[in-house]
């Protein structure tokens, strides 16, 4: 028996057509991001906020006088930008190192304030003395957001910490010290 040629095309059709019927189309997802990426994305848009707003209080003073309100405004950002970092839960097996950071931070944030109060004061000489441990704490927290693979909270305004070393820090709440120099007027 021969099968005609029309026949043998209509049956191929039937064929393809009931074979096609049971298929889903491929929906492709993104991935999703596994919990250390959750915790970067997260943290990275905290710090991108909060830089934002510290770059709305204008450029590091110029004079001991301006100082303190200055310091004042950046103290209280970066207090509410390490307040919503320490909400989120970082990867168990960095924890270390994001509580380093945000002690490093707070530390940085007292720092900050004793350098606010040295500059109340008018002292130069005490803002001096206060300034580099100030920095420091803003450095180490830059060293470690970059090592929790943080991309925007391990950039920042550059300082100079205890090493002599120019580095970047996880905010720009410490402003160059030669800004603040003997030849600042209060």
């Amino acid at each position: 028996m021969r099968i005609r040629r029309a026949t043998l095309v209509a049956i191929t059709a039937v064929a393809s057509a009931i074979a096609g019927c049971g298929n889903t189309p491929t929906v492709t997802t993104p991935p999703v991001p596994n919990e250390n990426q959750t915790y970067i994305i997260a943290a990275d848009s905290i710090c991108r906020n909060g830089q934002a707003q510290l770059t709305s209080l204008g450029a590091r003073p110029e004079t001991l006088a301006a100082l303190p309100d200055w310091l004042d405004k950046s103290a209280k950002q970066i207090q509410a930008d390490v307040a919503a970092l320490r909400a989120l839960t970082p990867p168990a097996a960095d924890a270390a190192t994001a509580s380093a950071m945000l002690r490093d931070l707070d530390e940085g944030i007292a720092g900050a304030q004793a350098v606010d109060a040295a500059a109340r004061s008018g002292s130069l000489t005490a803002v001096d003395s206060a300034w580099n441990p100030m920095v420091q704490h803003y450095v180490d927290a830059g060293t470690a957001a970059r090592s929790l693979g943080l991309v925007v909270c391990g950039q920042g305004a550059s300082g100079t910490g205890r090493s002599g070393d120019s580095s970047t820090v996880v905010v720009t709440a410490a402003p160059d010290h030669p800004a603040i120099s003997p030849r600042a007027t209060p």
